[in-house]
Formats: C-alpha cells, structure tokens, sequence
C-alpha cells in the first residue's frame, strides 16, 4: 500500500519540477538570444560610428590611431598589416617620439658590439675555470 502511494506522490513532483525546469530552460535560451542580440547591435553602432568617421575623413590622430588606419586599410587591401601598422605609427607618432627610437637605435648598434664582446669574455673566462677545476679533480 504504501508503494502505491509513494508512487503517485514523485510522479505529482516530477511534473511540476520538469515544468519548471522547462520553464527555465526556454527562459534561459531567451535571456541569451536577447544578450546576443544587443551585443550586435551595440557592436553593429561602434562599426557604424568608426567607418562614419573614416567615411568624412576624421582620422584618429597618434601612434594607435596611424596603427590602426594603416593596418586595417592594408588588410582590406590584401597587403602585410603588420608592415602597414608600423608604417602608420611611425607615422603618427610626434617628432619628440621619432627622435627618441632613433636615438636608442643607434645606442643599441653602437653599444651591441661592446656586449657581444663582454657575453664572449665572459664564456672564455668560464671555460678556463672549468678546465681549470677538471684538471684539478
């Protein structure tokens, strides 16, 4: 007796439970076509915004900005956008800038033989030591 009632019992729970957790399963899959749909279109506005402003010719000013405009203009071209970013923030960057890297290129070409030299010494003297100690054992 008491099977039969037990039965019928889980049975009246399991139908509502399976109602709700349907109920929150399309309730779910709403909340996320709903977040993906004002994901687009809030995307869909900044792309809109960005290709106005290319469209009238407001080009974003600076390294970013040059990056930015060259690499993608190169890319619609079908060219190296890596290439054609570097070109756009080099020229974009100010002069203070451009003067900056030149100046630390030139002290990296005048100053990498000196280096060089030193990383040479230096494995020399540790493999005298080394030959030395292997001598000595």
């Amino acid at each position: 007796m008491t099977a039969t009632t037990v039965a019928p019992s889980a049975r009246a729970l399991e139908d509502p439970l399976a109602q709700a957790l349907e109920r929150l399963r399309d309730a779910l899959r709403e909340l996320l076509q709903s977040a993906i749909r004002y994901a687009v279109v809030k995307i869909a506005g900044k792309v809109g915004e960005v290709i106005e402003d290319l469209d009238l010719g407001v080009v974003p000013k600076g390294v970013l900005g040059g990056a930015l405009v060259e690499g993608v203009q190169a890319f619609a071209a079908g060219k190296s956008p890596v290439w054609a970013a570097a070109r756009g923030a080099w020229e974009g960057a100010e002069t203070k800038t451009k003067v900056l890297v030149v100046l630390a290129v030139v002290l990296l070409v005048l100053l990498l033989p000196v280096v060089l030299v030193l990383l040479l010494l230096g494995l020399l003297v540790a493999g005298i030591v080394a030959a030395i100690r292997a001598a000595t054992r």
